[in-house]
């Protein structure tokens, strides 16, 4: 089976320690003909309350030393970009410096919000803080100008799962939900399916509602992806995921190198 993780986060994020070599000895040792490497950048983190910006020189100088190191196994360079509408222009700039292999469009928080704790949903009530996240989204998919993938659209509910140990239903946003996906496919950009969601809550509830709705809307480009942040969880549960894909009615994946979209069947 060819496999592509397109979400993978180093130290040179602030919240993982595991070094950039770790992914890159993995990706050889299992023979792959590319490893993603898409580190955090925010503009004021709502986990830290400030810019979460890796070096881009130091960033680039590292991939092209273990690219020398590990000359059979392709490095791409990426990047998780944080939206926040504060700083479109700023975004919008570094994006547009054409340095990147792959660009995650990703949202975390807004304003003093951040989706990951649990004190928005206590204080604003879910489906308030929910219809939030969702309509930055599509804020988010019409302003910035250049990225390629809409990181984990269902990153509010592996926050829930891990507040209130429920599975919150999607039915009550589905008006929103086909607009972003409309603005996708519309847009030709891609959305990834997040492992860690599917491990955090450990059900299938969100992947089978998102793929059947973005299908019937006329979708195809999907990418799968661990969103890890130790190398433990490098392509992390994508031999269940890509069963349940073909069930589903899914028949190929998405990749990208160096900004341009390439398809891979799912095998048999």
């Amino acid at each position: 089976m060819r496999y592509h993780d397109q979400h993978v986060h180093t130290n040179f994020s602030s919240d993982s320690k595991e070094i950039m070599e770790n992914y890159v000895k993995k990706a050889v040792e299992l023979g792959l003909e590319y490893v993603a490497i898409t580190d955090h950048a925010d503009f004021m983190a709502g986990w830290t309350k400030k810019d979460e910006l890796f070096s881009c020189p130091d960033y680039f100088a590292e991939i092209k030393r273990l690219q020398a190191l590990y000359p059979q196994t392709k490095i791409l360079a990426g990047i998780e970009m944080g939206y926040r509408k504060e700083y479109i222009d700023e975004i919008n700039q570094l994006l547009g410096s054409n340095l990147f292999d792959l660009i995650i469009l990703s949202i975390h928080e807004q304003a003093d919000q951040d989706y990951f704790y649990k004190e928005p949903y206590e204080i604003l009530g879910i489906e308030t803080v929910v219809n939030n996240y969702f309509n930055q989204i599509l804020e988010g998919l019409t302003t910035i100008k250049e990225y390629d993938i809409l990181g984990h659209i269902d990153y509010c509910f592996r926050s829930l799962f891990r507040h209130f140990q429920q599975i919150f239903p999607l039915d009550p946003y589905l008006p929103i939900l086909e607009k972003i996906f409309k603005k996708i496919i519309e847009l030709d950009k891609s959305w990834e399916i997040n492992t860690s969601v599917y491990e955090t809550t450990k059900s299938t509830y969100y992947i089978e509602f998102l793929v059947k709705l973005y299908l019937s809307l006329g979708g195809k480009n999907i990418v799968v992806a661990s969103d890890c942040h130790d190398v433990s969880r490098f392509l992390s549960s994508f031999s269940e995921i890509f069963q349940l894909l073909k069930t589903l009615g899914v028949k190929e994946l998405c990749f990208y190198v160096n900004r341009k979209k390439t398809y891979y069947k799912l095998e048999n």
